[in-house]
């Protein structure tokens, strides 16, 4: 599995000094002449497979999410790449994704999140008193029974936290209604928090949707370069087409030649 940790450091190449076609020596110019190799081929391959169809794949992961990881997957799905290539790249996306949501947990709107699904699921309806979502939030940062609200400490209004200092209640509920498209009913008992049943619905769904799968929503036409047995909606060997798979090395002995004279004509 692809796993890395980016972070500040010195590189051992600069990519400005690669592509200033004045200072550059000969170790810079081989760099230089990689990767404009590797681009003419990414142009070749993007050419070749234009009119290709894409998979409309369900990633098993939701919102952002779905928006990080869906391309890369959609590019690799239903190519030469085989079973164990596959399952490896959505190894790597996942520890990305729990590399992301991990610094999330913490976050003062994930709690939230996870109050309103835990209180919704409990719930017969839709609408939470803002008492309870305050008083609960309150009880899950700093433990049961550290909600006792009087006319001194003000805690129905307001609330020191150990981890997010001061935090108001009408702030929280605000959050609340912004995040989630929520809305506020007055009454004579104090004002309740109206969600939608689909929104609702929709934050179960992405708090339960945090690993990844692959399957096929809708199967693409068929086109006349398929190759037997591309007929499964599943990922496996069935599935091959004749698209090559962008992580193997497709140069075979004596394909150079070839190869560089389609290059040689790209000027990119």
């Amino acid at each position: 599995m692809l796993h890395w940790i980016s972070q500040p450091g010195i590189s051992r190449y600069d990519i400005i000094e690669v592509l200033n076609e004045e200072s550059k020596n000969a170790e810079q110019q081989a760099i230089f002449d990689r990767l404009v190799a590797f681009r003419k081929k990414m142009m070749i391959y993007r050419l070749v497979l234009f009119s290709d169809p894409i998979a409309n794949i369900d990633v098993g992961v939701a919102m952002r999410d779905k928006e990080l990881v869906k391309p890369l997957l959609q590019l690799f799905y239903n190519s030469k790449c085989s079973n164990d290539t596959l399952k490896e790249i959505v190894q790597s996306l996942q520890s990305f994704l729990d590399a992301k949501n991990e610094m999330k947990r913490n976050s003062i709107d994930e709690v939230l999140f996870a109050v309103i699904c835990n209180l919704l699921s409990e719930s017969s309806g839709y609408t939470l008193p803002s008492g309870l979502l305050w008083k609960t939030v309150v009880e899950t940062l700093e433990g049961p029974g550290s909600y006792t609200p009087t006319k001194e400490n003000k805690q129905n209004l307001e609330y020191e936290f150990s981890d997010y200092s001061l935090l108001y209640k009408t702030t929280i509920m605000k959050n609340i209604v912004t995040m989630l498209g929520a809305q506020v009913k007055h009454g004579k008992t104090g004002n309740a928090i109206v969600f939608s049943k689909q929104k609702a619905e929709n934050l179960v769904k992405m708090r339960n949707e945090r690993r990844m799968r692959v399957s096929e929503i809708d199967s693409p036409p068929s086109t006349a370069n398929k190759g037997e047995g591309s007929e499964g909606s599943q990922v496996g060997e069935g599935n091959v087409q004749d698209r090559p798979c962008l992580l193997d090395d497709t140069r075979g002995e004596g394909s150079e030649g070839s190869e560089g004279s389609i290059e040689g004509h790209l000027l990119l």
